[in-house]
């Protein structure tokens, strides 16, 4: 079953002030996640910004994978934060090998250990 999500970064969330646009899907045990992403010249916008992430996303142009055993929203948004975070660090915003593990909050990691561990 593939389950799709969406978030958009806020103002101030990221201390260089990067805005970006995650769009992700869960499938066969793994989050893929793509992104697009604001220089500080730009300026931000939600509709466009999902638009390049969903186009990278549907072409397999994945800023990272993170295998997990299954994936909700709360899951997502922890992880969307994260991708964004690294970001501020990383020029690069599609590397379609690259797998992330992401520490999840105590009371997830439970319930996400990938299929067959």
């Amino acid at each position: 079953m593939t389950v799709d999500f969406k978030y958009h970064s806020r103002p101030g969330e990221v201390k260089k002030g990067i805005r970006a646009s995650v769009s992700a899907k869960y499938e066969d045990g793994k989050l893929k996640i793509a992104v697009s992403r604001c220089s500080k010249k730009d300026v931000f916008t939600k509709r466009i910004g999902g638009v390049i992430a969903d186009g990278r996303l549907s072409h397999k142009r994945y800023y990272t994978q993170v295998p997990l055993g299954h994936c909700d929203i709360k899951i997502f948004l922890h992880v969307a934060r994260e991708v964004i975070k690294g970001l501020a660090k990383d020029s690069v915003v599609v590397r379609p090998d690259k797998i992330s593990m992401i520490s999840l909050p105590k009371e997830e990691e439970k319930q996400t250990a990938p299929v067959g561990a």
